[in-house]
């Protein structure tokens, strides 16, 4: 047990010329491309226009505002989710599934407590909630709630909203002001999109179509590639691969430099339908995207690339080939299934049981 206490960035931890580890700097941030403001009346600066109660009664405030002229005062909470709320079905319909930025700035009226903003979802699988990180609360400030997370549905959205909640044992009054909702700005839809080879029916800019439905599949292995042209040298650091078949057992995301193509990113097969990857900083302007081993041609329906805050790096290990005359010769003594991460199996937990 080696116990240190703060590691400034930069150091290397060794023992007896054995090196431990690297505390390495975080990424640089990129400057995050982001659509418009999505909601009507964010900040309540015309009342309660767009907004509608929720397990709630709510009225608008002229004193006690976050910025601007106005605020919403949320009282007799019924449930922890009594909040304003506001339909968000013609926004995201618009922009479709993708990373997005939401959040609200939120104050207590009395004492203390904690909140998060929560997106909730209803398609053709049933109710589905994306919350911030909950953050602590105090009476003498507005604190800020905010999150950038991935969007996705199936079929036609039936509900969207967006609001506020508390823990459960807390239905106490609070103050709201300034929701945001923004669309991050996927760098490849709709660019120009090269193939090695497709397939009769499946074009390679159906892999960036923004379409879930629509699908680029190669016309042979052994040649496969497809490549976008991103228009001009771009940051990015997250990419959305979709697959329809679960046929891609390893891959490589390349990235044009202007001289030569260099890896961004390599994994192995996806975890289900659409996988979110995230790796360093990555400058551009071309992307191609290599699959260097599969069960038959995949069928990719989503290409994406964005700009988002996050920190870690996605690791995706290719499961090596199986050779079905050796099945049978070892007993599986043991199964790992990683369950509960934030009230789902989340890419996380998925993650953790694949490797």
């Amino acid at each position: 047990y080696l116990g240190l206490g703060c590691v400034a960035p930069g150091t290397t931890v060794w023992v007896a010329g054995l090196t431990l580890f690297e505390v390495m700097p975080p990424p640089p941030q990129l400057p995050i491309l982001r659509s418009d403001e999505l909601l009507t009346n964010p900040g309540f600066e015309t009342a309660l226009s767009g907004w509608t109660p929720q397990a709630a009664e709510i009225s608008p405030v002229a004193a006690d505002a976050h910025a601007g002229p106005g605020a919403c005062l949320v009282t007799k909470r019924t449930a922890r989710w009594g909040t304003p709320t506001q339909d968000l079905r013609a926004a995201l319909s618009l922009h479709g599934p993708g990373f997005y930025e939401f959040g609200a700035w939120v104050r207590p009226v009395q004492g203390a407590g904690e909140a998060s903003a929560v997106i909730h979802l209803r398609d053709d699988t049933g109710d589905h909630w994306v919350t911030s990180d909950a953050r602590p609360l105090r009476r003498s400030a507005y604190t800020r709630l905010d999150a950038q997370r991935y969007l996705t549905w199936t079929g036609p959205l039936q509900a969207a909203d967006i609001g506020i909640q508390t823990p459960p044992n807390n239905t106490a009054d609070v103050l709201v002001d300034d929701f945001t909702l923004r669309a991050l700005t996927d760098l490849a839809r709709a660019r120009p999109v090269t193939s090695g080879g497709d397939a009769p029916g499946h074009p390679a800019a159906a892999a960036c179509d923004g379409d879930p439905e629509t699908a680029w599949e190669p016309s042979a292995m052994a040649d496969a590639w497809i490549e976008v042209d991103l228009g001009q040298t771009v940051a990015f650091n997250t990419c959305v691969l979709g697959e329809q078949t679960s046929r891609l057992r390893s891959y490589v995301l390349e990235a044009w430099d202007g001289e030569q193509w260099a890896q961004a990113f390599a994994g192995g097969g996806l975890l289900g339908r659409r996988d979110r990857l995230h790796f360093g900083p990555t400058r551009a302007s071309k992307v191609r995207l290599r699959p260097t081993r599969a069960d038959g041609p995949p069928a990719i329906t989503e290409l994406a690339l964005f700009t988002t805050n996050a920190r870690e790096t996605t690791v995706r290990i290719a499961p090596p080939p199986a050779d079905p005359a050796r099945r049978g010769e070892r007993t599986l003594v043991g199964a790992i299934r990683w369950d509960g991460w934030c009230g789902d199996r989340s890419p996380v937990g998925l993650g953790l049981e694949q490797a």
